[in-house]
């Protein structure tokens, strides 16, 4: 508290200013900041100018219920810690660490625990051991239902941060995510509040953050949005959106060919893209046995 008084008192003084930055225009212009964190779709990486996640960035990931959100941001992290460096991974709803691991593993494999079968075991012994030494952190909130305020995980990424450098963050279910501020009252200001936080913790660790959430879209059409629980906050603080739709068997055969004709077609929509062109689509293979998004 001490310290927090002086500081307002050094401001007040002069001694320090409320801007997080001064410089001159042409201090800015750093091309070796420019390149992002590589994703793990190519269709992303080719779509912005950053060849991937912007640093210092919100990035959304939407979709129906059960369209795949999870499963990409699980798979877009084992990409990141896999040629990057270290990543944390927050999940807030009823995702564990220990089903979050099983799901990791399964994303590389196919199997979630050891298989049956044993032409599988070699394979899914080496995604475990690789799981293994991948640099993925998590933090679990599930098990502390009491604690899932955004500042505490924020906290806890900054410390994690100056230890290892991270490359990205993410934070799964963050319409479940909880803050602090007393003064919330509707699920409104309770995410415009936990998305200032994330865009402040971004542009503080130069961190891209990858949020996934199903408030941004308020049926199963694409394009929908539900305001009424504070979806358009996200959309409008994000720097890229991702919209994911893996189609139903009936929906697929409508498709024109070759994707009426091609098991697990799925959709991935650019929505909104600071670093590049918006309102980009490209077909991609949902492979149901890994739960994983293939491109074609």
């Amino acid at each position: 508290a001490r310290k927090s008084l002086k500081w307002i008192d050094d401001i007040r003084d002069g001694a320090k200013t409320t801007r997080t930055e001064i410089g001159l225009i042409g201090d800015y212009f750093n091309e070796n900041k420019r390149k992002g964190a590589t994703s793990c779709l190519d269709f992303i990486n080719s779509s912005t100018i950053t060849e991937g996640w912007a640093h210092g960035q919100m990035h959304l990931v939407c979709a129906y219920r059960g369209g795949g959100k999870t499963a990409f941001m699980i798979q877009d992290a084992i990409e990141v810690a896999t040629l990057e460096g270290p990543v944390v991974y927050g999940t807030f709803a009823d995702l564990g660490s220990e089903d979050l691991a099983r799901r990791m593993v399964k994303s590389m494999c196919g199997f979630s625990s050891t298989p049956r079968d044993t032409n599988g075991v070699p394979e899914y012994r080496n995604a475990v051991s690789k799981m293994k030494s991948l640099p993925i952190h998590v933090l679990d909130a599930t098990k502390l239902r009491g604690s899932r305020d955004i500042e505490g995980f924020a906290s806890e990424v900054r410390k994690l941060h100056e230890k290892e450098g991270l490359k990205a963050i993410y934070v799964d279910y963050v319409q479940k995510v909880k803050t602090r501020n007393t003064k919330v009252r509707t699920d409104l200001d309770r995410l415009t509040e936990v998305s200032d936080v994330i865009q402040w913790l971004s542009a503080e660790t130069d961190v891209p953050t990858i949020v996934g959430s199903q408030l941004t879209l308020g049926s199963e059409k694409m394009g929908t949005v539900d305001i009424s629980k504070g979806g358009r906050v996200l959309e409008e603080d994000c720097a890229t959106m991702l919209k994911l739709k893996i189609y139903k068997e009936e929906d697929r055969l409508k498709l024109p060919e070759p994707y009426a004709s091609t098991p697990g077609a799925a959709l991935i929509q650019i929505d909104k893209n600071r670093f590049g062109k918006s309102d980009l689509s490209q077909m991609h293979r949902w492979n149901e046995r890994k739960a994983r998004f293939e491109e074609l």
